[in-house]
């Protein structure tokens, strides 16, 4: 989902970008040593501008570990990089 739903959002800024920076996500990804983030099913669309696969990018930006939780996996979670988390 785009901002466009949510106030204050950029025209094709990604919802999930613009809630992590207004909530201080990446500051505190950044700190972190590892990021546990979940999904109802997590599947292709997954890293389409959801919060979780922003997550994923911005843990891999900052070499900050990844668990997801999810309750169903349709595709495997894979880092930034490409590799399985």
């Amino acid at each position: 989902c785009d901002s466009g739903g949510v106030a204050g959002g950029q025209p094709g800024q990604p919802g999930a970008d613009y809630l992590g920076a207004l909530t201080g996500i990446p500051e505190a990804v950044a700190r972190a040593d590892l990021l546990i983030t979940g999904e109802g099913r997590f599947d292709e669309t997954s890293s389409t501008g959801k919060l979780v696969g922003s997550l994923i990018d911005l843990a891999g930006r900052n070499s900050v570990r990844v668990a997801v939780i999810a309750g169903q996996l349709a595709v495997s979670p894979f880092g930034s990089d490409g590799s399985p988390l």
